[in-house]
C-alpha cells in the first residue's frame, strides 16, 4: 500500500493525531490501472501517479451510518465450527 503526505488535503488534513503528519493512500482512478501497471520502477511517469486524490470525490460514513451498522444484528457465522467462533 502506497500512501502520500496529506497535510493539506482538504479531506484527509482533519484527520490524525495534531502535530503528526497526515497520510492517505494512492488512489488510482479507474482510467489509469493499465498505465500504472505498464509503467517502469524509477519512470517519471511511474510518479505521476503519485498524488492526492481530489477531496470533493472522497466520503466519509457519518455517525449515525456507523451507529445503525452497530446495531444491525450480527451475520451468521460461516465458519466450521457451527456458529461456536
Amino acid at each position: 500500500m502506497l500512501t502520500i503526505n496529506a497535510d493539506d488535503h482538504t479531506f484527509m488534513r482533519d484527520y490524525y493525531q495534531v502535530d503528526h503528519e497526515k497520510r492517505m493512500v494512492v488512489i488510482l482512478p479507474k482510467g489509469a490501472y493499465r498505465d500504472w501497471l505498464k509503467a517502469a520502477p524509477g519512470e517519471s511517469m511511474s510518479m505521476e501517479f503519485m498524488r492526492q486524490y481530489p477531496a470533493d470525490r472522497l466520503s466519509c460514513p457519518t455517525i449515525t451510518t456507523i451507529k445503525q451498522v452497530e446495531t444491525d444484528p450480527p451475520l451468521p457465522c460461516a465458519c466450521s465450527n457451527h456458529g461456536i467462533c
